[in-house]
C-alpha cells in the first residue's frame, strides 16, 4: 500500500496557535500506509509544504517546511508543529470557525497529500469558562434562568465539538453560532 498521511490538530488555550502533529506512524503490518519500505522513508521528505484555508474562506500558504532543518516534518518520531497565529495574518488570537489544512509532503518522485479540517472554539470557551466562574450560589437556587443559559452554551458547544470530531463541519459550525449569538448577549470580552 502507498504512504496515506495522516495528522492531527488542536488549538492551543490561548487562542494564538495551531498545533499539527504528523500521526502517520511507521510502516508495519498493522499500519501499511505509514512510512518505511516498500513506501517512503521519513528522512525521504524533501519538503513539508501546508496551505490552510481560515474560517473566513482565505487561504495562506506557510512558508514551506524543509528537511532537513529547525522546523521539519515529518521525524523519526511524531511530529508537532506550531503555527502562530501571526503566520496566519492575526496579531492577537485565531478567530473562530473551522480551519481546513491541505498538507503536501514531497519526495525525490511523489507529492503525497492529507486534508485535515480542525474547530477552534476558543472564545466560546473562555466565555462559558468565565460565565461558570462568575456564577453565585445563590444563582443555583433562585435565578433558573441564568442556569438554563449557561446549560444551553456548555451542551451546544460540547454538540459543536462532538460535530467536528464525527467530521460534520457544517453541523459544527451551526452549533458553534449558537455558542458565539449566547456569548455575544453576556459580553464575556474573551
Amino acid at each position: 500500500m502507498a504512504l496515506v498521511l495522516k495528522y492531527s490538530g488542536v488549538f492551543t488555550g490561548d487562542c494564538q496557535n495551531l498545533v499539527l502533529t504528523d500521526i502517520t506512524g511507521d510502516y508495519s503490518s498493522i499500519n501499511q500506509t505509514g512510512y518505511g519500505t516498500p513506501n517512503p522513508e521519513r528522512s525521504d521528505i524533501l519538503v513539508t509544504a501546508l496551505l490552510i484555508t481560515l474560517p473566513n474562506g482565505t487561504q495562506v500558504q506557510v512558508p514551506p517546511l524543509w528537511s532537513p532543518g529547525p522546523l521539519t516534518l515529518p521525524t523519526t518520531q511524531p511530529t508537532v508543529t506550531i503555527i502562530n497565529c501571526s503566520t496566519l495574518g492575526y496579531s492577537s488570537g485565531l478567530p473562530e470557525g473551522i480551519y481546513t489544512i491541505l498538507i503536501t509532503e514531497s519526495t525525490q518522485g511523489a507529492d503525497y497529500q492529507t486534508t485535515l479540517s480542525v474547530l477552534n472554539t476558543c472564545t466560546s470557551q473562555c466565555c462559558l469558562d468565565k460565565t461558570l466562574s462568575e456564577l453565585e450560589l445563590e444563582d443555583c437556587h433562585c435565578d433558573s434562568k441564568k442556569l438554563d443559559v449557561l446549560n444551553k452554551m456548555y451542551y451546544y458547544l460540547l454538540a459543536a465539538q462532538n460535530a467536528a470530531n464525527c467530521n460534520q463541519f457544517n453541523k459544527a459550525s451551526q452549533l458553534l453560532k449558537v455558542v458565539q449569538f449566547l456569548c455575544k448577549q453576556k459580553k464575556c470580552n474573551c
